[in-house]
């Protein structure tokens, strides 16, 4: 979260070589508001541990490359759209596994990935295809985070 996708821009309380890409997590703010509104400390918590489960994915489908002379990778912003996940309540977004679904990142293009709802059937070739990454947003995964 301190990359701001600007070449050559740092922050005081972070490495400034670090490289890119960037990640904009589309409607973030508004999940967060739409999970935390509740007042309830574990739905907020639930919903910090599943932003943070899509900038993990992201970054396995995009590595941390260190910056050229040019400063191109530290120049790269990638768009994850959330929007599927932001319009779900948290408890629906950690049910889904029971309900044969599943949490997927899947990669749109070099610089676009999103936030969908598989079937749990459909899981094995999104994988296979390698532009795709299993979101760890089920209940059992949330507690181990903890």
């Amino acid at each position: 979260m301190a990359l701001s996708g600007v070449g050559g821009e740092a922050f005081a309380l972070a490495p400034s070589n670090m490289g890119g890409p960037a990640f904009l997590i589309y409607y973030s703010p508004a999940y967060l508001r739409h999970c935390c509104g509740a007042k309830d400390v574990k739905i907020a918590r639930d919903a910090l541990h599943a932003l943070a489960e899509v900038y993990r994915a992201a970054r396995l489908l995009w590595p941390l490359e260190s910056k050229d002379a040019s400063g191109q990778a530290a120049s790269q912003t990638v768009t994850v759209m959330i929007d599927e996940l932001k319009s779900s309540a948290t408890a629906e977004v950690l049910g889904q596994y029971s309900a044969g679904k599943v949490w997927v990142l899947l990669r749109s293009n070099a610089k676009e990935a999103e936030v969908r709802r598989k079937p749990v059937d459909e899981l094995a070739p999104l994988l296979a295809g390698g532009n795709c990454v299993l979101l760890r947003l089920w209940q059992g995964a949330v507690r181990a985070a903890e």
